[in-house]
């Protein structure tokens, strides 16, 4: 194996559960009683009536107020620390949050990485060699670079044959992503 890989990994959704808070959040400003089970489609825009704007200002209000945001998976820390060999790891995220918020976030949960690129899109991070993202959207684009992307799948977004590429690599959970992650970094 030469250099390392760069591997970015998508921050909302995907690292850190914001929708949850996010959710309770526009719950209260709207005056509905959402869940994440009740979520089949990443359309808060629809749902709450809101622009993509508010949206964002959302995700930034909960990482700002210091609510406690939990991982997507308790094991994230650990799996991401394994990868220290294989990758040098980069979060990679267009949250209006801020970087120091986003690394203080990190470092409470015993997440360390090369760095954080905050980004209006995530075409805008050319290093990234594969990606970790749970939005399909994000996964096509990149597939359509020829970056290799882990797909990790969340109740809120839903896909079908569109995500049937080599590049877009399926995942249950962190626990698959890890080992594709793993074996990518191998194989290369």
């Amino acid at each position: 194996m030469g250099r390392k890989l760069v591997l970015g990994i998508d921050f909302d959704g995907t690292i850190a559960e914001t929708i949850v808070n996010v959710l309770q959040l526009l719950n209260r400003r709207h005056g509905k009683n959402l869940s994440l089970n009740d979520v089949k489609k990443y359309l808060f825009n629809d749902i709450y009536g809101i622009s993509k704007e508010e949206l964002n200002n959302a995700y930034a209000k909960v990482l700002l107020s210091g609510e406690d945001v939990a991982l997507v998976d308790d094991r994230i820390p650990e799996i991401i620390r394994g990868f220290d060999g294989l990758f040098d790891v980069y979060v990679v995220t267009a949250s209006l949050a801020g970087k120091g918020c986003i690394e203080e976030w990190l470092d409470k949960k015993g997440i360390r990485v090369k760095g954080i690129a905050i980004v209006k899109s995530k075409a805008e991070f050319k290093e990234g060699d594969v990606f970790i993202d749970d939005s399909p959207f994000n996964a096509q684009y990149f597939s359509g670079v020829g970056k290799r992307i882990i797909l990790l799948k969340r109740p809120y977004y839903s896909y079908g044959a569109e995500m049937d590429d080599d590049r877009i690599i399926k995942a249950e959970n962190w626990k698959e992503a890890e080992a594709r992650a793993v074996e990518l970094a191998k194989d290369d």
